[in-house]
């Protein structure tokens, strides 16, 4: 079976302020911890020859406090 590639992929990170809350840290302490695992699945789709990657936002996100969307998108660049 030949799998092609894709040219374009979207990612969305989730359950990152649920797993901080458990443990009693902030919110985006959650997203501060999963960042490495994120930056690794950009590398390797990258690797794979993904040329467009989007980050995306569920609707349930963008209810989040404007500062926690500011530190995620601040944690992005």
């Amino acid at each position: 079976m030949d799998i092609k590639t894709p040219m374009h992929i979207a990612i969305t990170t989730d359950d990152n302020d649920r797993w901080a809350q458990r443990y009693n840290k902030k919110r985006t302490h959650g997203h501060y911890v999963d960042y490495p695992v994120f930056y690794d699945a950009i590398k390797a789709t990258v690797k794979l020859g993904v040329q467009y990657i989007l980050y995306t936002f569920s609707i349930e996100n963008r209810k989040r406090a404007k500062s926690e969307i500011n530190f995620l998108i601040a944690l992005l660049m």
